[in-house]
Protein backbone atom coordinates (compact mmCIF):
# COMPACT_ATOMS: atom_id res chain seq x y z
CA UNK A 1 0.00 0.00 0.00
CA UNK A 2 1.50 3.64 -1.21
CA UNK A 3 2.17 6.31 1.43
CA UNK A 4 -0.32 8.70 -1.01
CA UNK A 5 -3.20 5.97 -0.32
CA UNK A 6 -2.41 5.89 3.49
CA UNK A 7 -2.38 9.50 3.28
CA UNK A 8 -5.63 9.83 1.82
CA UNK A 9 -7.22 6.85 3.43
CA UNK A 10 -6.31 9.02 6.78
CA UNK A 11 -7.47 11.66 5.66
CA UNK A 12 -11.03 10.04 4.71
CA UNK A 13 -11.49 8.19 7.71
CA UNK A 14 -11.07 11.49 9.81
CA UNK A 15 -13.88 13.16 8.39
CA UNK A 16 -16.06 10.30 7.52
CA UNK A 17 -15.85 9.82 11.32
CA UNK A 18 -16.48 13.50 12.20
CA UNK A 19 -19.38 14.48 9.47
CA UNK A 20 -21.14 10.98 11.02
CA UNK A 21 -20.41 12.30 14.29
CA UNK A 22 -21.82 15.37 13.59
CA UNK A 23 -25.20 14.23 11.77
CA UNK A 24 -25.96 11.68 13.69
CA UNK A 25 -28.52 13.64 15.29
CA UNK A 26 -30.38 15.20 12.47
CA UNK A 27 -29.98 11.77 10.73
CA UNK A 28 -31.73 9.98 13.54
CA UNK A 29 -34.21 12.91 12.94
CA UNK A 30 -34.75 12.11 9.11
CA UNK A 31 -35.41 8.14 10.20
CA UNK A 32 -37.71 8.54 13.13
CA UNK A 33 -39.87 11.16 11.30
CA UNK A 34 -39.57 8.82 7.98
CA UNK A 35 -41.14 5.66 9.81
CA UNK A 36 -43.85 8.47 11.50
CA UNK A 37 -44.63 8.68 7.80
CA UNK A 38 -44.63 5.10 6.52
CA UNK A 39 -46.88 4.48 9.35
CA UNK A 40 -49.46 7.16 9.15
CA UNK A 41 -52.48 5.17 8.71
CA UNK A 42 -51.90 2.73 11.65
CA UNK A 43 -50.83 5.38 14.21
CA UNK A 44 -53.96 7.18 14.81
CA UNK A 45 -52.26 9.67 17.41
CA UNK A 46 -51.14 10.65 14.02
CA UNK A 47 -54.46 11.41 12.46
CA UNK A 48 -55.29 13.67 15.64
CA UNK A 49 -55.00 17.49 15.18
CA UNK A 50 -52.64 19.63 16.33
CA UNK A 51 -52.68 21.87 19.53
CA UNK A 52 -53.67 25.34 18.38
CA UNK A 53 -50.60 27.02 20.22
CA UNK A 54 -48.98 24.69 18.27
CA UNK A 55 -50.51 24.97 14.88
CA UNK A 56 -51.04 28.28 14.67
CA UNK A 57 -47.15 29.43 15.39
CA UNK A 58 -45.80 26.45 12.75
CA UNK A 59 -48.42 27.21 10.25
CA UNK A 60 -49.55 30.75 11.04
CA UNK A 61 -52.79 29.15 11.13
CA UNK A 62 -55.59 31.54 13.07
CA UNK A 63 -59.09 30.65 14.06
CA UNK A 64 -60.41 34.72 13.65
CA UNK A 65 -63.87 34.61 14.56
CA UNK A 66 -66.17 35.21 11.22
CA UNK A 67 -69.42 35.79 13.29
CA UNK A 68 -70.89 35.52 16.99
CA UNK A 69 -74.06 35.59 18.71
CA UNK A 70 -75.20 35.78 22.10
CA UNK A 71 -78.33 34.99 24.22
CA UNK A 72 -78.48 35.62 27.86
CA UNK A 73 -74.77 34.61 27.87
CA UNK A 74 -74.94 31.98 25.39
CA UNK A 75 -72.91 31.70 22.59
CA UNK A 76 -72.61 30.80 19.26
CA UNK A 77 -69.12 31.41 17.30
CA UNK A 78 -67.98 30.72 14.02
CA UNK A 79 -64.64 30.51 12.81
CA UNK A 80 -63.27 29.98 9.51
CA UNK A 81 -63.67 26.32 9.77
CA UNK A 82 -65.78 25.30 12.70
CA UNK A 83 -69.00 26.62 14.52
CA UNK A 84 -69.38 26.31 18.38
CA UNK A 85 -72.27 26.38 20.84
CA UNK A 86 -69.96 27.83 24.41
CA UNK A 87 -66.97 25.78 24.18
CA UNK A 88 -68.70 22.86 22.28
CA UNK A 89 -67.95 22.01 18.53
CA UNK A 90 -71.11 21.62 16.28
CA UNK A 91 -71.08 18.83 13.90
CA UNK A 92 -72.09 21.36 11.37
CA UNK A 93 -72.53 21.63 7.50
CA UNK A 94 -72.39 25.08 6.99
CA UNK A 95 -69.77 26.64 4.84
CA UNK A 96 -71.44 30.11 4.62
CA UNK A 97 -71.67 32.73 7.16
CA UNK A 98 -74.43 31.69 9.44
CA UNK A 99 -77.17 34.62 9.60
CA UNK A 100 -79.03 33.69 12.53
CA UNK A 101 -79.79 31.32 15.81
CA UNK A 102 -82.16 30.24 18.14
CA UNK A 103 -83.22 27.74 20.70
CA UNK A 104 -86.37 25.99 19.80
CA UNK A 105 -87.95 22.89 21.07
CA UNK A 106 -84.92 22.29 23.43
CA UNK A 107 -82.96 22.02 20.23
CA UNK A 108 -80.25 24.47 18.79
CA UNK A 109 -81.15 26.10 15.13
CA UNK A 110 -78.91 27.83 12.92
CA UNK A 111 -79.78 29.93 9.88
CA UNK A 112 -77.30 29.19 7.34
CA UNK A 113 -77.76 30.31 3.75
CA UNK A 114 -80.85 29.14 2.40
CA UNK A 115 -81.58 26.21 4.73
CA UNK A 116 -82.24 25.87 8.51
CA UNK A 117 -79.69 23.30 10.43
CA UNK A 118 -80.41 21.52 13.78
CA UNK A 119 -78.46 19.79 16.55
CA UNK A 120 -79.47 18.64 19.96
CA UNK A 121 -78.08 20.07 23.58
CA UNK A 122 -74.99 17.87 22.79
CA UNK A 123 -73.89 19.90 19.62
CA UNK A 124 -74.63 17.02 16.93
CA UNK A 125 -76.70 17.21 13.72
CA UNK A 126 -79.95 16.13 13.68
CA UNK A 127 -81.82 17.25 10.45
CA UNK A 128 -81.44 20.12 7.71
CA UNK A 129 -84.48 22.45 6.41
CA UNK A 130 -84.41 23.89 3.01
CA UNK A 131 -85.55 27.04 2.61
CA UNK A 132 -86.71 28.80 -0.45
CA UNK A 133 -84.42 31.69 -0.85
CA UNK A 134 -82.00 33.17 0.35
CA UNK A 135 -83.44 36.19 1.66
CA UNK A 136 -84.05 34.88 5.52
CA UNK A 137 -81.61 36.02 7.77
CA UNK A 138 -83.49 35.87 11.30
CA UNK A 139 -85.11 33.20 13.58
CA UNK A 140 -87.56 34.09 16.30
CA UNK A 141 -90.28 32.15 18.20
CA UNK A 142 -93.92 33.55 17.79
CA UNK A 143 -96.37 31.53 19.52
CA UNK A 144 -95.56 28.19 19.49
CA UNK A 145 -94.23 28.03 15.90
CA UNK A 146 -91.02 29.19 14.26
CA UNK A 147 -90.80 32.24 12.43
CA UNK A 148 -88.46 33.57 10.04
CA UNK A 149 -87.53 36.99 8.68
CA UNK A 150 -85.71 39.04 6.95
CA UNK A 151 -84.42 42.77 7.42
CA UNK A 152 -88.18 44.14 7.71
CA UNK A 153 -90.99 41.20 7.80
CA UNK A 154 -91.65 38.02 9.34
CA UNK A 155 -92.95 34.65 8.48
CA UNK A 156 -94.34 31.26 10.27
CA UNK A 157 -92.64 28.61 8.65
CA UNK A 158 -94.52 24.88 9.02
CA UNK A 159 -90.90 22.44 9.43
CA UNK A 160 -93.23 19.29 8.66
CA UNK A 161 -94.40 21.02 5.27
CA UNK A 162 -92.12 23.58 4.57
CA UNK A 163 -94.79 26.07 4.00
CA UNK A 164 -94.02 29.69 4.91
CA UNK A 165 -97.42 31.52 5.88
CA UNK A 166 -98.00 35.52 6.96
CA UNK A 167 -98.04 35.84 10.87
CA UNK A 168 -99.26 38.67 13.23
CA UNK A 169 -98.05 36.75 15.76
CA UNK A 170 -96.07 38.46 18.95
CA UNK A 171 -92.49 37.46 18.80
CA UNK A 172 -92.17 36.51 22.20
CA UNK A 173 -88.54 35.00 22.01
CA UNK A 174 -86.12 36.85 19.97
CA UNK A 175 -83.03 34.46 18.58
CA UNK A 176 -79.25 35.45 19.46
CA UNK A 177 -78.14 38.64 18.78
CA UNK A 178 -75.41 39.19 16.92
CA UNK A 179 -72.12 40.26 18.71
CA UNK A 180 -70.47 43.13 17.67
CA UNK A 181 -67.23 43.03 19.51
CA UNK A 182 -67.00 39.38 19.67
CA UNK A 183 -64.42 37.50 21.91
CA UNK A 184 -63.09 33.80 21.70
CA UNK A 185 -65.18 31.37 24.39
CA UNK A 186 -63.12 28.90 26.57
CA UNK A 187 -61.90 26.02 23.57
CA UNK A 188 -63.04 27.43 20.43
CA UNK A 189 -59.14 27.98 19.58
CA UNK A 190 -58.80 24.83 18.10
CA UNK A 191 -57.27 23.34 14.84
CA UNK A 192 -58.28 22.16 11.67
CA UNK A 193 -58.26 18.68 11.10
CA UNK A 194 -56.11 19.28 8.51
CA UNK A 195 -53.10 20.29 10.73
CA UNK A 196 -52.77 16.65 12.20
CA UNK A 197 -49.53 15.22 13.66
CA UNK A 198 -49.15 13.41 10.07
CA UNK A 199 -48.83 16.25 8.19
CA UNK A 200 -46.16 18.11 10.67
CA UNK A 201 -44.27 14.76 10.33
CA UNK A 202 -43.92 14.73 7.09
CA UNK A 203 -43.71 18.54 6.90
CA UNK A 204 -40.80 18.04 9.65
CA UNK A 205 -39.23 15.08 7.16
CA UNK A 206 -38.97 17.35 3.93
CA UNK A 207 -38.08 20.62 5.82
CA UNK A 208 -40.92 22.73 4.85
CA UNK A 209 -42.21 23.61 8.31
CA UNK A 210 -38.40 25.68 8.30
CA UNK A 211 -39.14 27.39 5.40
CA UNK A 212 -36.53 27.65 2.72
CA UNK A 213 -33.54 27.04 4.83
CA UNK A 214 -35.37 23.45 5.82
CA UNK A 215 -35.34 22.40 2.84
CA UNK A 216 -31.76 23.19 1.85
CA UNK A 217 -30.95 21.52 5.27
CA UNK A 218 -32.77 18.21 3.76
CA UNK A 219 -31.18 18.29 0.50
CA UNK A 220 -27.52 18.59 2.26
CA UNK A 221 -28.71 15.86 4.33
CA UNK A 222 -29.08 13.59 1.22
CA UNK A 223 -25.35 14.57 0.05
CA UNK A 224 -24.10 13.86 3.41
CA UNK A 225 -25.80 10.42 3.29
CA UNK A 226 -24.10 9.77 -0.56
CA UNK A 227 -20.76 11.29 1.12
CA UNK A 228 -20.60 9.02 3.57
CA UNK A 229 -21.19 6.16 1.72
CA UNK A 230 -18.47 6.87 -0.84
CA UNK A 231 -16.21 7.90 2.03
CA UNK A 232 -17.10 4.40 3.98
CA UNK A 233 -16.91 2.37 0.28
CA UNK A 234 -13.08 3.38 -0.02
CA UNK A 235 -11.96 3.28 3.55
CA UNK A 236 -13.98 -0.78 2.98
CA UNK A 237 -11.62 -0.87 0.20
CA UNK A 238 -8.68 0.02 1.70
CA UNK A 239 -9.46 -2.75 4.42
CA UNK A 240 -9.68 -5.07 1.93
CA UNK A 241 -6.45 -4.64 0.31
CA UNK A 242 -4.47 -4.80 3.74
Amino acid sequence: MGAAFRRWRKIFWRWHRRIGICSLFFLAFMAITGIAINHDQDWSVLSKPLPYWLSSSIYSFSAEIRVQFDHEGQLVTQTPNDIFYNSSRLDSHCETTITGALFWQENLLLMCGTRIEIFNQEGLFIEEVPLLGSQFNRLAKCGEYLCIGDNQTWKKLDISTLEFSPTNETIIQPGFEKVSYPVYPAGTKVTPDEFDYARLMADLHNGSVFGRIGQILVDLSGLIILLLSATGCYLWLGNRRR
